[in-house]
């Protein structure tokens, strides 16, 4: 089975990524962007209860804190749903075949939990743009800022 998990700020903390990915987008010429959040993501692929997934994410991908994390089941995603019109996310993976470090010591860190069963661990970053934007200037940011094309992929929803 495998797990989306998504890392993000508590509400009241400064996402200084954000802040960075919202000034380079006014660098590019794009107007209309209120706000930029970021989060981290983890897509674990593994036989694992539901105990030992709430485990990995308070005991190791969290910093309880200043963050806060949601686990997304696959199966039960049909399609992704858009409530707002002025709100887009761009999701940035490493291509398959490209190393992910951080994914490769995630699933050691796991290992060595004690749970067993995870077969992989792949990492990427979420960003919600909120604002008002052409398809165009989605592009252009996913390309430009957001993701190398040589060795990551994006998804924009």
């Amino acid at each position: 089975m495998n797990y989306k998990i998504e890392i993000f700020h508590k509400d009241g903390v400064f996402d200084a990524e954000g802040e960075k990915v919202k000034s380079d987008i006014r660098d590019l010429g794009i107007s209309g962007i209120k706000k930029v959040k970021t989060e981290q993501l983890y897509i674990i692929n593994g036989n694992l209860t539901d105990k030992e997934i709430e485990t990995v994410c308070k005991e190791l991908l969290i910093d309880s804190v200043v963050q806060e994390y949601r686990i997304v089941d696959f199966q039960t995603i049909t399609s992704h749903t858009q409530t707002e019109s002025d709100i887009y996310s761009i999701e940035v993976f490493y291509k398959k075949g490209v190393t992910d470090a951080v994914g490769e010591s995630t699933l050691k860190a796991i290992k060595d939990m004690g749970i067993e069963n995870v077969n992989s661990v792949r990492t990427g970053r979420k960003y919600l743009l909120i604002g008002s934007l052409a398809e165009s200037d989605l592009g252009k940011i996913a390309t430009r800022i957001l993701a190398n094309t040589v060795v990551q992929e994006y998804k924009i929803s």
